[in-house]
């Protein structure tokens, strides 16, 4: 990575597509679980665009390894397990209670596959996402419980028993 005076010392952090629950809320997971607490459908386009979705739990503690590294240059912050937005939003949707709120809507059936190599992270780094994507998901959906940013609506929603009707 090059700045104005040359390459930059020490690492260069790469992600996107990172979540948590005071995520900006017209990102995707915010969006999802807006809606669905709501108990409105939530509609998307390209459920079979493949992102790799951290959350942002492991993604500070990779900061943390990796500034603690020697390793320099690109690495990329991502948790090696990419999945499809419709498989994502198909699990918030059980895990709160409302599976066939989760709906498609009509549009571009262009797909597209944002990954990361992470071989570096893993390799040199020597860190390992702590989170799966289920847990990081219940974290989530604890925190706006607990937070209780869902709408007036929800609030009286036990967190333990209707929001997980229908998983397994």
């Amino acid at each position: 990575m090059q700045g104005d005076r040359g390459p930059l010392p020490g690492p260069a952090a790469r992600w996107s597509a990172v979540f948590d629950a005071p995520s900006t809320p017209s990102s995707l997971v915010p969006s999802a679980r807006r809606a669905l607490l709501d108990n409105e459908p939530f509609e998307r386009g390209r459920p079979d665009d493949v992102l790799d979705f951290p959350h942002v739990d492991d993604v500070a503690g990779t900061l943390a390894a990796l500034v603690a590294s020697p390793v320099t240059g690109d690495v990329n912050i991502a948790s090696g397990r990419p999945v499809s937005v419709g498989e994502l939003c198909g699990r918030i949707a059980a895990k709160v209670g409302r599976p066939k709120l989760n709906t498609y809507r009509a549009g571009n059936d262009d797909r597209s596959v944002v990954t990361a190599a992470t071989s570096r992270l893993f390799d040199e780094v020597g860190w390992r996402l702590t989170l799966s994507l289920d847990e990081g998901i219940d974290a989530t959906i604890d925190w706006w419980f607990r937070d209780q940013v869902v709408s007036g609506a929800q609030k009286g929603m036990e967190p333990g028993t209707k929001r997980r009707e229908g998983v397994t």
